[in-house]
C-alpha cells in the first residue's frame, strides 16, 4: 500500500505540474491572441484605403488631363503671339520703309513746293506792283488825255495812246492768268502731302492694334502659366504624396 500511495503521490505530482503547464500555455496562447486581435484592430480598413486610393487616383487624373488642356492652350497662345510678333515685325519694317520712303518723297516734293512758294510770292508781288503800275499810269493817262487828244487834233494824226494802253492790260491780264494755275498746283502739292500723311498715320494705327493684341496674348500666356504653377502645387500637395506612396506600394 505504502508503494501503491507513493506511485499516487508521484503520479499526482506529475499530472498537477502538466496541468499547471497547460494552465501557463493556455495563458500564454491567451495573451498572443489577445496581442493577435489588438494588431488587428489597428490594422486599417483596406476598403477605405482603396476608396481613398481610387479617390487621389481620379482627382489625379482630371488635374493631370488639365494640366494637358492648359499645357495645349498655352501652346496655342504662345504660337499666336509669335505670329502676332511676327506681323508686329513685318509692320514695322513696312512702316519704316513706307516712313522711309515718305521721307525721299517730302525730300523731293519740297523743293518745287518751295519754288512754287516763292513764284506765288513773286507773283503776287508782280501783280500788286502791276496794280499800283496800273494806277498810277492811269492816273497819267487821265492827264495827259486831253493834251494829246488836243495835239492829235492840231496835228492831223491818229492817237496811239490807246493802243499803248490796250498793250499794258493785256501784260496785266497774261500775269494775272498765271496765279490760278500755281494756286492750283500749290493746293496739289498740299493734297499729295495729306495723303501721305494719312496713310502714315494708317499704318502707325494698325502697329498700336497689333501691338495691343500682343500685350493681350502675353498676358493670356502669365496667366496659363500661373494656372499651371497652381495646378502643379496643388497636385504636389498632402493628396498626391499618398497617391505617390500607394502606387509605389502597389
Amino acid at each position: 500500500m505504502t508503494i501503491v500511495s507513493e506511485t499516487l503521490d508521484f503520479g499526482g505530482e506529475q499530472l498537477v505540474q502538466r496541468i499547471e503547464g497547460s494552465n501557463d500555455l493556455i495563458q500564454k496562447v491567451s495573451n498572443q491572441v489577445y496581442q493577435a486581435r489588438t494588431g488587428v484592430s489597428q490594422i486599417p480598413d483596406l476598403r477605405k484605403e482603396v476608396r481613398l486610393l481610387e479617390s487621389v487616383m481620379f482627382k489625379w487624373q482630371e488635374a493631370n488631363q488639365t494640366s494637358r488642356k492648359l499645357e495645349n492652350r498655352m501652346s496655342e497662345t504662345v504660337s499666336d503671339l509669335k505670329s502676332v510678333m511676327d506681323r508686329l515685325r513685318q509692320m514695322n519694317n513696312q512702316l519704316r520703309d513706307v516712313l522711309n520712303e515718305r521721307h525721299t518723297q517730302a525730300k523731293v516734293v519740297q523743293q518745287p513746293f518751295i519754288d512754287l512758294q516763292n513764284l506765288v510770292d513773286r507773283v503776287s508781288k508782280a501783280r500788286s506792283v502791276g496794280w499800283h503800275a496800273l494806277d498810277e499810269a492811269q492816273k497819267k493817262l487821265a492827264r495827259l488825255e486831253g493834251a494829246i487828244v488836243f495835239i492829235s487834233i492840231v496835228a492831223g494824226v491818229c492817237p496811239n495812246w490807246l493802243l499803248l494802253q490796250l498793250d499794258f492790260e493785256d501784260y496785266v491780264a497774261r500775269t494775272k492768268a498765271l496765279v490760278p494755275d500755281t494756286m492750283s498746283a500749290r493746293e496739289d502739292l498740299e493734297k499729295r502731302l495729306a495723303d501721305i500723311q494719312a496713310n502714315v498715320k494708317d499704318l502707325h494705327n494698325q502697329a498700336k492694334q497689333e501691338l495691343v493684341r500682343a500685350y493681350d496674348l502675353s498676358n493670356r500666356t502669365d496667366e496659363l502659366q500661373q494656372v499651371l504653377e497652381d495646378l502643379k502645387s496643388s497636385v504636389g500637395g498632402d493628396q498626391f504624396d499618398v497617391l505617390r506612396m500607394r502606387i509605389r506600394c502597389m
